[in-house]
């Protein structure tokens, strides 16, 4: 069913004629570009193929059109085929969700499988010490090899755990899936910083969504919710936020991850 379309000519269209693709009635599928920040040689994203024609013709090392984007019959279709989880949800609910990837399936719902969103590649976490270094004069790069020695040599404006990818620091992009108006994920913003927040829409905020656009600093100076969690924990379960205020912690107020006013 994932190539649901991709072979459709002028006398046969598989989602309108076949069951298996959501024909009869069924929900149609929409394909999600696979893109995932890669440019092609022109430094254009799949966002940018709206003509067929020019598929292929601006593939570089690390894009190919064909295999990543919809337009040229690439991309990814869910194959949920109108099938919920235990909660009611489609795939969609986990482009929004991915760390809800798993915790919903059921008898005739798989997301690990069904589900372009759960199958997207991690996001790499990105160093955040910036140019700044410890008591040793190393950077963040150098605790790569040696974890180890993660906050031996912390000093006033360097601390390995915060900023250190290899320490359990660093920032890790918070997209999944989503893109700007122009189609950018957050990796066209590491390239473009100066235009951090100018493209966001609905389902994209470059400054509480990408590592390259800091701008956002949790307010809740040591509350809790009502479960003791701070907002570090709304960034591993961001599907939480609101769910445990009580009167000094509001999760969409305090909170970069929710989106609150610092989204």
């Amino acid at each position: 069913p994932v190539d649901c379309g991709y072979l459709d000519d002028a006398d046969f269209t598989a989602a309108t004629m076949c069951c298996t693709c959501a024909g009869a009635g069924g929900p149609a599928q929409a394909c999600i570009d696979f893109d995932l920040g890669r440019l092609d040689q022109n430094s254009g994203a799949c966002a940018n193929y709206t003509d067929a024609g020019v598929c292929g013709l601006y593939d570089d090392g690390d894009f190919s059109a064909f295999d990543f984007c919809c337009t040229c019959g690439g991309g990814c279709i869910d194959s949920n085929m109108g099938a919920t989880d235990n909660y009611g949800d489609t795939c969609d609910h986990y482009l929004t969700y991915p760390e809800d990837c798993g915790n919903g399936d059921d008898d005739d719902f798989s997301s690990m499988t069904m589900c372009c969103a759960c199958n997207l590649p991690a996001s790499e976490c990105s160093d955040q010490d910036h140019g700044a270094i410890d008591s040793f004069g190393a950077n963040c790069s150098q605790y790569d090899p040696f974890p180890s020695l993660c906050g031996v040599y912390d000093d006033a404006d360097f601390t390995a755990a915060d900023l250190c990818c290899a320490c359990g620091g660093g920032c890790t992009d918070f997209e999944a899936g989503s893109t700007d108006v122009a189609g950018n994920n957050c990796l066209w913003y590491l390239a473009h910083p100066e235009h951090c927040g100018t493209r966001d829409d609905d389902d994209f905020s470059a400054a509480g969504n990408c590592c390259a656009c800091p701008g956002c600093e949790d307010t809740n100076s040591g509350a809790t919710d009502s479960n003791g969690n701070a907002c570090t924990f709304y960034g591993d379960f961001p599907a939480k936020c609101g769910t445990y205020d009580d009167d000094d912690f509001t999760a969409v107020d305090m909170c970069c991850t929710c989106p609150g006013p610092c989204r």
